[in-house]
């Protein structure tokens, strides 16, 4: 079956009357003062950066040199692993700040700018090529949704992405109905998948769509659309190496069974419906959404039922390629693009039967919609509370510099456990402090290292600050610190903990050692090495036999500047391992290599990846 498009509205409707535009005007006021008022109040109630916000923050203090080399990095160094996806947010973010601030609320305000104009650009589209009736309600929808309000105050691509959506969704529309817009097209759907991967599921339903739409019939609108198509394929080129190596990084690929799959997606399909509420909230929105969705569907009108046939199509082509291209799950705000959709499949009833004077019709559909709506807005109502609630009743991570300030001494260090911890203090931190961060470590042998590597630290430092993330797990110290200093200074800040301890207490855990200061195990020696300032570690070792030396290795980055680069090591000059590194301070790595009987001149050492 060909689908077609609604056609806009003759001039001479009452909208283009004085009267009517002076209405229009005071409705858009109050719906994007509603959606704006949404946003900034939910901004107002967070606190601290969490940590893909700290992410950001650093990402955006990069040049550009930097900030490829980062997001180019296959199984990406650290947190920064949680954003691997194209550039495009960043630069656009950094240009943001440079004009209004880099605080939290300026960060944020971003995504707010552009969720309001997301409310703006679906409005247009719904009036230019479905019905100006439909664009009211559809844009209401989209301006209370709990999902959209939700990460149009969070400092993530996810804002920037929906606009560039609906915008590209929007010239795809133009194309259709009138053969134009295609370089426009080409652009925004560009910068769509340059902002985020999910943008290919876009492209791939506008495809679908174009070809179900009778675009393949006449063929120069056909030739254009090709064209256009392989001018996006050439303008992802560049970034297509690095897509590889990201996908890539996947250590399995699951092509899971339709009542796994179906199983899977319940929660992301309530929190689509209302994104941050209670499950009783979450079952509300959802039973009116599917009883809207029904009624639309089953609507005599062919011209709804087409218009509900291309949204539902906008919804089902993503999730179906989703499950067959085997990617491992995402979380629900991957989906975000989804929302306009069901903005307006929730809308269409009630604007249909207005428009047919089916009165009765008309007041149940908008006592659906209603619910619909009072769900959303009740979910960000409960999201607000508890965001307030946690921000109001921890310190800010700011204050952490002041404490540090007032409380530590000149031998003290901080000690960070996990990528997150280790980006926020990084966002927050504004001094010279020594600090050390431990990444995740592979093997069931972690604790022991880093225990190693906190005793070779007490040789050095006389008082840790130990920071970990909230609600993450324990710490490989947890335990230590309990049993040995149960009254140590604790400050729990909105998503971190900071505990003060003398380093005495990890000087008893290192390992026994040979008088060379290596560990012995079965035909094993390792040892826990400190880089000094310019990243380097010499040592000479002698082997009776063949042995596997492990090093778990203390690097540390001169001035906290933005690193990326290799750590080596060498046996006789000749290298026999590697990992790469990235950090703006200290951290924790892991380097083994099998070397043959004999003496051997053994040196570790921080190089730069380029050749």
């Amino acid at each position: 079956m060909t689908l077609e498009i609604g056609t806009p509205v003759p001039p001479e409707h009452s909208e283009t009357s004085r009267r009517a535009l002076i209405r229009a005007g005071a409705w858009m006021v109050l719906l994007l003062s509603v959606a704006l008022g949404l946003r900034v109040t939910t901004i107002a109630a967070r606190g601290d950066l969490w940590g893909d916000e700290a992410i950001t923050a650093m990402l955006i203090s990069y040049g550009p040199a930097d900030l490829i080399a980062r997001l180019s990095v296959p199984g990406n160094i650290g947190a920064t692993s949680v954003h691997w996806h194209p550039p495009a947010y960043y630069p656009l973010l950094r240009t943001w700040v440079g004009a209004f601030g880099d605080g939290e609320v300026n960060l944020r305000l971003f995504s707010a700018f552009f969720g309001v104009l997301s409310v703006v650009l679906l409005w247009q589209l719904l009036r230019r090529f479905f019905d100006p009736t439909l664009a009211w309600f559809g844009a209401s929808a989209a301006a209370v949704s709990a999902m959209q309000v939700y990460y149009s105050s969070e400092a993530r691509y996810f804002s920037l992405f929906l606009f560039l959506t609906l915008a590209s969704l929007y010239f795809f529309l133009e194309i259709v109905r009138n053969e134009r817009g295609h370089i426009a097209y080409t652009f925004a759907t560009t910068l769509c998948m340059y902002t985020f991967y999910y943008g290919a599921f876009v492209v791939l339903s506008e495809n679908v769509l174009f070809f179900a739409m009778g675009g393949w019939r006449d063929r120069r609108r056909l030739g254009l659309w090709v064209l256009t198509q392989v001018a996006l394929v050439l303008a992802f080129i560049p970034w297509t190496p690095v897509l590889l190596g990201h996908f890539g990084a996947y250590s399995t690929i699951d092509f899971p069974s339709w009542s796994k799959y179906f199983s899977a997606m319940k929660i992301p399909f309530l929190e689509l419906m209302a994104f941050g509420g209670s499950p009783p909230i979450q079952m509300v929105a959802a039973t009116a959404f599917v009883l809207l969705v029904g009624s639309g569907i089953l609507s005599r009108s062919s011209r709804r039922l087409r218009t509900a046939a291309f949204w539902l199509a906008w919804i089902v082509i993503p999730m179906l390629a989703h499950r067959y291209t085997g990617t491992v799950a995402i979380k629900t705000r991957a989906y975000i693009f989804l929302v306009p959709a069901m903005a307006v499949l929730v809308s269409l009833p009630v604007a249909g039967w207005l428009k047919a004077g089916r009165r009765w019709r008309a007041l149940l559909a908008g006592t659906l919609y209603a619910v619909f709506l009072a769900a959303n807005v009740t979910a960000s109502v409960q999201t607000w509370q508890r965001t307030r609630a946690e921000s109001s009743s921890h310190p800010s991570l700011a204050q952490l510099n002041d404490l540090l300030r007032e409380e530590a001494g000149p031998r003290s260090v901080l000690i960070l456990n996990r990528g997150k911890a280790i980006t926020l203090v990084s966002c927050y931190l504004d001094s010279q402090f020594p600090t050390v961060g431990f990444w995740a470590y592979p093997g069931e042998d972690r604790k022991v290292r880093v225990m190693d590597s906190m005793a070779l630290l007490s040789e050095v430092y006389d008082e840790f600050w130990l920071v970990t993330t909230r609600g993450k797990g324990q710490a490989p110290w947890s335990d230590l610190v309990k049993a040995r200093a149960p009254d140590a200074l604790r400050v729990e800040y909105q998503y971190l903990v900071v505990q003060r301890v003398s380093s005495d207490i990890f000087r008893q855990t290192r390992t026994e050692r040979n008088d060379a200061g290596w560990r012995t195990g079965d035909r094993v020696l390792s040892r826990v090495v400190l880089l000094d300032e310019d990243g380097i570690f010499d040592a000479f070792v002698e082997f009776a036999e063949t042995t596997r030396v492990r090093l778990d290795v203390v690097a540390q980055f001169p001035n906290r500047r933005p690193f990326y680069g290799v750590l080596e090591m060498r046996v006789d000059g000749r290298q026999v391992a590697e990992e790469k590194i990235g950090s703006d301070f200290a951290g924790l790595y892991h380097l083994e290599a099998e070397l043959e009987s004999g003496s051997h001149k053994l040196a570790v050492r921080i190089r730069d990846p380029q050749p």
